[in-house]
Order: C-alpha cells, then sequence, then structure tokens
C-alpha cells in the first residue's frame, strides 16, 4: 500500500503528555483537523501504540520524536519512538539531520519544515512560495512557514465581541514565555502597566507567578479554552517580542491567537505590525506601547477589530498552514 494524501488518517506525534513549546504548535494542529472532520490522533511516547493501524497515515511531528525518542523527565529514560514506515508519509519540525538519518535518507516519504523568520530565507537553484511567508526548497526537502492561531475560522467568528478596548479590566493576562530573549522588553511594558494601575500577570509556558496561581488555581501550563478566557478578560492583549526576534522577523503565534480571541493586535515589532492589511497597533518602544495602545484601543471602531480578526480567519490558521503543506507534499511525490 502506498501514501495517498486523498484519503489518508492523521497522527500529531509528541509532547502530548510532557510539556515542550513545541506543543502548542501540535496542538494547533491537532484542533484544526478535528475541527474539520479529519481523522487525527494526538500521540507521543507516553501512549501505548500497540494495536494502532498506522497504515496510510500522515504524521506531522517534531525532530527530537524520531530521532531517538526523547528523556522523559521524571527518570531521564529513553522511552518509545515514532513509528517509521514506508506506506507513512512525515512532515517534521526541524531540519535536522539526526531525523532524516532515522527517516531513511534514501526514502521520498518526508519533509522538513521550520519556522518563518524573515531574515533567514535562501536563494536556491529551486524556491517555490507555496504561500505567502511559506518558501519550499526541493533541493533541501524543506519549507519554512510561521506559527498560527489554534482557531478555525467558525470559532473566530463566534468570538467577536462587542467592544474594542476592554477598559473595565485592570489585569494584563500575559500567556506565554518570559527569558532571556524578552524579559526586558517585557519589563519596560510590565512596569508602565503597574504605574498606570494595571497588574500584569505572567503564566504558561510552565511558569506562572504567585498571583496567578492564587487569583486562578491553574498549573503551570495554560489550556487553549484558559488562554481564551484570560486574554479576553485582560484589559488589552499585547504581543510583546525581544529584540532578537524583532531584529530577524520573527511573528510570535500570540499575536495571531490574541486577535482571534477577540483582543485588537498590538505590537511592538514592525515586522509583525506589516503582516497585516487591517492596521495593527504599533509603538517599538514597549513603555510608549502601552500609552499608545490605551489611546488608540478607545478610539478604533469595532468593525476594524472585527476585520481584523477576518483577516486572521484568512490568512493566519492551521488550515492555511496544512494548505501550503499539502502542496509541499504533492510536489515532493511528484519529483518537483
Amino acid at each position: 500500500m502506498e501514501f495517498n494524501l486523498d484519503t489518508c488518517k492523521y497522527v500529531v506525534w509528541g509532547f502530548k503528555n510532557a510539556y515542550h513549546t513545541h506543543s502548542h504548535i501540535h496542538e494547533g494542529f491537532y484542533r484544526t483537523l478535528k475541527l474539520t472532520g479529519k481523522t487525527v490522533l494526538w500521540l507521543d511516547q507516553a501512549d501505548d501504540i500497540s494495536g494502532y493501524d498506522f497504515s496510510n497515515t500522515l504524521f506531522i511531528g517534531e525532530h527530537t520524536a524520531v530521532e531517538r525518542g526523547y528523556y522523559w523527565p521524571s527518570n531521564k529514560e529513553r522511552i518509545g519512538m515514532m513509528p517509521v514506515r514506508d506506506d507513512c508519509f512525515y512532515v517534521i519540525h526541524g531540519d535536522r539531520a539526526e531525523a532524516k538519518e532515522a527517516l531513511g535518507l534514501d526514502k521520498k516519504n518526508w519533509l522538513m519544515w521550520d519556522v518563518f523568520i524573515n531574515q533567514r530565507q535562501y536563494e536556491t537553484p529551486k524556491k517555490v512560495m507555496l504561500a505567502p511567508d511559506m518558501p519550499f526548497y526541493p533541493e533541501w526537502r524543506r519549507f519554512d512557514m510561521r506559527w498560527a492561531t489554534d482557531m478555525v475560522p467558525f470559532e473566530i467568528a463566534a468570538m467577536k465581541p462587542d467592544r474594542v478596548f476592554n477598559r473595565h479590566s485592570r489585569v494584563i493576562n500575559w500567556v506565554g514565555t518570559k527569558w532571556h530573549v524578552n524579559q526586558v522588553e517585557l519589563g519596560q511594558f510590565k512596569d508602565e502597566c503597574e504605574r498606570d494601575g494595571v497588574q500584569f500577570r505572567i503564566m504558561g509556558a510552565g511558569q506562572h507567578d504567585e498571583s496567578y496561581h492564587d487569583a486562578y488555581g491553574h498549573t503551570k501550563v495554560v489550556t487553549v479554552e484558559d488562554n481564551i478566557q484570560l486574554v479576553r478578560d485582560s484589559y488589552m492583549a499585547p504581543a510583546i517580542s525581544g529584540t532578537h526576534h524583532i531584529t530577524e522577523g520573527y511573528a510570535p503565534c500570540r499575536i495571531f491567537k490574541n486577535i482571534s480571541y477577540g483582543q485588537y493586535g498590538i505590537t511592538n515589532s514592525a515586522y509583525v505590525r506589516d503582516l497585516f492589511d487591517v492596521p495593527v497597533i504599533f509603538e517599538s518602544d514597549p513603555a510608549a506601547l502601552y500609552h499608545h495602545a490605551k489611546q488608540r484601543l478607545a478610539e478604533i471602531p469595532l468593525k476594524q477589530l472585527h476585520d481584523l480578526m477576518d483577516e486572521v480567519a484568512q490568512k493566519h490558521t492551521y488550515l492555511n498552514r496544512l494548505d501550503g503543506m499539502y502542496k509541499a507534499i504533492r510536489m515532493q511525490q511528484e519529483g518537483i
């Protein structure tokens, strides 16, 4: 039996039972496939996969899932790996030699992909644009794409609020990673919030502060449903980038998620600003961004927010990313 993209099943493989930053990407793919009627499972090394029929399956995974398995945090033991079969196709994040070797360098049933950033684009003998910001390099068997919201279009339509500015809230819930790449910029924005009497809570990404835990009682990993509610409850929902990400042109999935959840887009990255036809709120200085956003949110008409949400629904969901992925798979199979 050969792999058939038109009739295949789907498996999203990796980081279901153990937190990893890539868990959010896998959940986005899984939710999208499930909500659009595909036969899909989300599995990882902790699952008992005996008895599963993996024939004619498209696996979407991450490079450590196929190299040799990853270390389970509790005992540092290497455990089960993703099954590698000739009648399946594999699309694996992370262009790593070890992953390619595990999949079989002589095989034609896999592609690698990585996150798209503006400053990492290549001119090769053949470069095909699968979609905007989605280049495919056939000779390398690799394509790049941006992250996306974990919502699908009909969910985004149902999220449309009846206000632009959530002015009655006095808290901003930042759901994501605070680390050396962005801690300076986050701190600058946070300081201005708190000078203005708005609390800035940092949570998720395997971390949280005690104020969040005491107020909400959640663990360190925030579910999609909780993320939606936390963002919608916020005074505003900025997507703050660190200097490194601003310089290289990386767009965090947070900007797409926050908009799709019903908050107006706010960013300190010019690259992120330029992604949208409907203008988002931009100021390069994080401290000034808080005050600029506060002023602009009070002026923006509701229709403009709804139009911005429509733009994300049309261009920045995992449905869009899957469409490009399918094009790359068909080109790989046809030897283009």
